[in-house]
C-alpha cells in the first residue's frame, strides 16, 4: 500500500517546524486541540472510521484531498511531529470507543504531554465511561487516572465518589483511591468529608486545606460532617483544626461550646480537643483579653485545661510573657506543663537565643524539662546537631535532670542529622554529656568504617567512654568479620 505524502503541503511543514517548540507542556484541554484543528487544515489526518487491534501501532491518515479512502501507512511515511499533529487533531473529534485507541499511540509515541491531553479530553466528554473503560482494562498508568480524577472531580464529585465506592476492591483502583479523595476535597471538601469513610482512605491529603473555605459560610456543618463521618482521626484532626481557624475569627463562644458538647466518645474528645485548641489559637490572637476571660470563667477542670492549651499557645504568637504567666497562674499539673512547653517552642521558632535564656532561669521541674525538650527539638531542625551554641548551653545547664533531657533530645535529633556526627560529639570535648546507648552507636558506626582504627579511637577516648566504645567496636566488628576481630582479640589479649 502506497503512503500518502505531505511534501506537497508547504503550510504543514511550516507548521511541523513551529509546533516543534511547543511539542511539550502546550496541548492541555480543548483550546490546545481547536489550535491543532484551525491550524492544520492542510494537515493529513486520521480516518473517523474505526481501526482493528491489528494496527495499533499504525496510523490511519485520509487525504482531504482524495475521495476519502483510508489507508494504514507505515510509520516511515511521515515524521514524529506529523503523527504528534495527526492524533491531537483526531482526539478533537474522536467517538468515546476511540479514545483507547488514541491513549495506546500516544503512549507509544512517548508522548506524556500529549497522553495527558487526550486523557483530559476524554475525561471532559464522558468521565464515566472512562473509569469503567480503565478499570476494565487495568493497565492505564497513574498519570492517567490522575487526570480522570482531577476532571470528573470537577464536574461531579459526587458521581466520582459513587464509581470509586462501588469499585473500591478492585486492585486497580485501590491503589488512587488516596489520589481520589485529595481531588474530591480539592473541589468539593463537603463531599470528600462525607465519603472519607466509605472510601476507606487514611492519611492526611493536601486537599484538606479546603476545608476552611467551606467552615468560612457554614462552620457548624463542617463540624458536624467531620464528627459525624471521619474515622481517620489524624485526618479528622486536621480537618477540625482547619474549621476551628475559621469558625474562631467569626463566633468562637458558639465553637467551643459545640466542641464541648460533643465529647461521647474517644474519637469525639479527640476532635473537640482539637476544635477548642485552633479555636483559641484564632481567638487569642485577636482578642486576647476576651480569650483569656472565657477561659479563666470554666469551671471544669478538663474543659479550662483544653482551652488553656489553645489560649497559651495562641498567646506566645504575640506575647510570650502573658502566655507562660497566664499558663502559671491558670493552668495545673501536667497541663500547666504542656502548655508552658509549647510557648516556649513557639517562642524557639522566632527567637533561639531569648528562648534559650527564659528556660535556663526556670525552677527545675517538669515544665521547665519539658521546656528543655521542646527548645532542643526546635533547635536542631534549625541549626543541627553540630552547633556548638548549642551544645555550650546544654553543657551550662545546671539542673542534673533538665540537662539529661536536653541530651536526649540531642540523641533524638542526632538520628537525624549526619552519621559522623556523633563520632564526633563522643570523640569531642562535650562528649562526657553522651549517654552509653550514645558511645555505643558512635563506636559501631565507627567498626563500619574501619574496624581497626576504629579500635585506635575507641582506645584513645577518655576512660569515661573509652571502655563502653571498646566492647562496642568488637561486638561489631564480630558481626561482619569475624575471624579478624578473633584474631586482634587474641593477639591483644
Amino acid at each position: 500500500m502506497r503512503t500518502a505524502k505531505l511534501v506537497g503541503h508547504p503550510v504543514l511543514v511550516f507548521m511541523v517546524a513551529a509546533f516543534a517548540g511547543v511539542i511539550i507542556g502546550t496541548m492541555l484541554r480543548h483550546s490546545w486541540f481547536a489550535s491543532i484543528r484551525s491550524n492544520s487544515s492542510n494537515a493529513h489526518r486520521l480516518d473517523q472510521g474505526p481501526a482493528s487491534e491489528a494496527g495499533a501501532g499504525q496510523f490511519l491518515i485520509s487525504d482531504r484531498r482524495s475521495s476519502g479512502s483510508s489507508r494504514w501507512p507505515n510509520e516511515e511515511g511521515s515524521s514524529r511531529a506529523e503523527r504528534y499533529l495527526i492524533l491531537a487533531g483526531r482526539a478533537e473529534n474522536a467517538s468515546l470507543d476511540e479514545f483507547p485507541r488514541l491513549l495506546r499511540m500516544a503512549q507509544n509515541e512517548k508522548h506524556t504531554d500529549l497522553e495527558r491531553a487526550i486523557a483530559s479530553r476524554w475525561a471532559t466528554l464522558n468521565p464515566s465511561h472512562m473509569f469503567d473503560t480503565l478499570l476494565s482494562e487495568g493497565r492505564a498508568s497513574y498519570q492517567i487516572w490522575r487526570v480522570l480524577s482531577e476532571e470528573w472531580a470537577k464536574s461531579d464529585p459526587r458521581a466520582l465518589v459513587e464509581a470509586a465506592v462501588a469499585s473500591k476492591d478492585d486492585k486497580t483502583l485501590h491503589k488512587y483511591l488516596w489520589a481520589i479523595w485529595d481531588d474530591v476535597m480539592s473541589n468539593a471538601p463537603e463531599v470528600g468529608i462525607e465519603a472519607s469513610g466509605r472510601l476507606g482512605v487514611r492519611g492526611y491529603v493536601s486537599g484538606m486545606r479546603n476545608v476552611s473555605n467551606w467552615a468560612s459560610e457554614d462552620p457548624r456543618a463542617a463540624a458536624e460532617s467531620i464528627f459525624n463521618n471521619m474515622t481517620d482521626t489524624p485526618a479528622g484532626a486536621t480537618a477540625i483544626t482547619e474549621v476551628g481557624k475559621a469558625w474562631g475569627t467569626t463566633d468562637p463562644e458558639a465553637a467551643l461550646q459545640y466542641a464541648a458538647s460533643r465529647r461521647s466518645s474517644f474519637r469525639d474528645s479527640l476532635y473537640g480537643a482539637s476544635l477548642m485548641e485552633s479555636v483559641m489559637i484564632t481567638w487569642a490572637k485577636s482578642d486576647p483579653e476576651a480569650a483569656a476571660s472565657y477561659a479563666a470563667a470554666e469551671t471544669d477542670p478538663t474543659l479550662r485545661a483544653l482551652l488553656g492549651q489553645g489560649l497559651a499557645a495562641g498567646l506566645a504568637k504575640t506575647d510570650h510573657q502573658a502566655a507562660l504567666i497566664w499558663a502559671d497562674e491558670n493552668l495545673q499539673s501536667s497541663s500547666r506543663v504542656r502548655a508552658i512547653g509549647n510557648v516556649i517552642k513557639t517562642m524557639a521558632k522566632s527567637d533561639i537565643g531569648a528562648a534559650s535564656e527564659l528556660v535556663s532561669g526556670m525552677d527545675p521541674g517538669g515544665a521547665m524539662n519539658q521546656a528543655v525538650w521542646q527548645l532542643m527539638d526546635v533547635w536542631i531542625r534549625q541549626h543541627g546537631a553540630e552547633n556548638k551554641t548549642m551544645l555550650d548551653w546544654v553543657e551550662s545547664l545546671s539542673d542534673v535532670e533538665a540537662r539529661e533531657k536536653a541530651v536526649r533530645g540531642l540523641e533524638w535529633g542526632a538520628s537525624n542529622d549526619s552519621r559522623d556526627w556523633l563520632i564526633d560529639f563522643v570523640g569531642g570535648s562535650h562528649g562526657h554529656l553522651a549517654t552509653e546507648a550514645m558511645v555505643q552507636r558512635a563506636a559501631m558506626q565507627r567498626a563500619r568504617q574501619d574496624p581497626t582504627s576504629a579500635v585506635a579511637w575507641a582506645q584513645a577516648l577518655p576512660q569515661d567512654r573509652s571502655g563502653i566504645a571498646l566492647k562496642s567496636v568488637l561486638a561489631a566488628w564480630s558481626n561482619f568479620a569475624s575471624r579478624d576481630a578473633a584474631a586482634w582479640i587474641s593477639e591483644n589479649q
